[in-house]
Order: C-alpha cells, then structure tokens, then sequence
C-alpha cells in the first residue's frame, strides 16, 4: 500500500494534469458526451458514467487520463488485444494484461487519476469502468459502464 505522502502526491499531479491539460472532461459544448478531437483529454469517472463518454484523439502524441470522482474504487479495463494497439512495448505499471482483459490499476477516489502509458494507434477502443468499494470485490463491481476512445488517422 503506498505512504499517505506518495498517494498526496499522486493526487495533487493528477489535479495538475486535469486543470491543465485542453480538452478537459468538463467541456461546456459537448452536449451528446462526445469530445472535438484533442491531443490530450480528462475523462471524468463519476458515480454512474464516464464523461465524455467518446472521446477522440489524434493518432500522434494523443494521451487519455482518467479521474475517478466517484466515492468508490474505480479500475478500467479494455480487451487485451487492445495492449497491442499501445505505441511502446509495454502497458504497465498502469495497466497488465489478465487473461482476455487489459486491466489498469485500482484508481482510489477523490480526484485520483490514471493515465494511458503512451499513445494508441488509429482504431476505435471500447474500455469499461468497474466501481467497488473495496478491492476484495474488485471482480464483484457494483457498478459497470462503458466509454469509447477513437483515435483519427
């Protein structure tokens, strides 16, 4: 379990990345939860959605963080051959690949965050979010929603 005084800061650098970062979940426009296309992008984790629920990005340099303000614990998780679709060779520390699924870390609520390892290749990527409330019902999610990625040629 990490020190009070690591999660602090991981806390405070993902509110950094959310105030600073254009394209931030809360866009006042995006009125059916898709996004403009943007290089960088905040997705909000709320206690029943994601918001944007679609996002798009470009194809270079694009990077996807998500946020989790809910009140429970929140992991993403995408098909595992979507660790394949990831421009570097490897996905972790944020996310492993288990069995069919690619799965990211516990994202502790409280506006922590977690973010993608490096850019995704051209494609359309469906993720889930699974909220619990505590890591032994990790794989018993009270809530499940889903949430869409396209990254442009």
């Amino acid at each position: 379990m990490p020190s009070r005084h690591l999660r602090s800061m991981v806390a405070m650098v993902s509110l950094v990345v959310l105030f600073s970062i254009p394209g931030c979940a809360g866009n006042p426009g995006d009125k059916k939860g898709t996004t403009a296309e943007r290089k960088n992008v905040v997705i909000q984790i709320n206690q029943f959605k994601v918001h944007p629920a679609v996002v798009r990005v470009p194809a270079e340099g694009n990077s996807i963080v998500w946020t989790n303000y809910s009140d429970l614990l929140a992991a993403v998780s995408f098909p595992a051959a979507v660790a394949d679709d990831f421009t570097c060779s490897d996905v972790r520390p944020n996310f492993v690949v288990n069995g069919p699924l690619m799965e990211s870390i516990t994202i502790v609520g409280g506006r922590e965050g977690l973010w993608t390892p490096c850019p995704l290749k051209p494609g359309t990527y469906e993720y889930e979010v699974h909220l619990f409330n505590s890591t032994g019902n990790r794989y018993n999610a009270q809530l499940n929603f889903k949430g869409k990625i396209e990254v442009g040629p």
